[in-house]
């Protein structure tokens, strides 16, 4: 894909930096409509984001449940590393 954030890796996809700033909506402008471009065609983003928004809404709902937390810290790190 051509039209990639300036701060993709070579293969397009944006980087975990990117995908925090988009999860926490940081992002505006061209920036914001260029990550929703490419989420909405690339099938491996769209799986991540979801995760990560499912991980985000869980440990919101766990205040203080260490463990539960630590979990969704562990699969939203196992996300960002691939």
């Amino acid at each position: 894909m051509s039209d990639t954030p300036d701060n993709a890796p070579s293969g397009g996809c944006p980087d975990a930096v990117t995908l925090a700033a988009y999860l926490d909506g940081m992002l505006t402008g061209p920036e914001l409509a260029r990550l929703d471009a490419h989420i909405a065609q690339c099938p491996q983003c769209a799986r991540d984001v979801a995760e990560l928004r499912e991980i985000i809404a869980a440990s919101a709902q766990a205040p203080g449940n260490d463990d539960l937390v630590g979990q969704a810290v562990a699969a939203a790190r196992g996300l960002v590393r691939k």
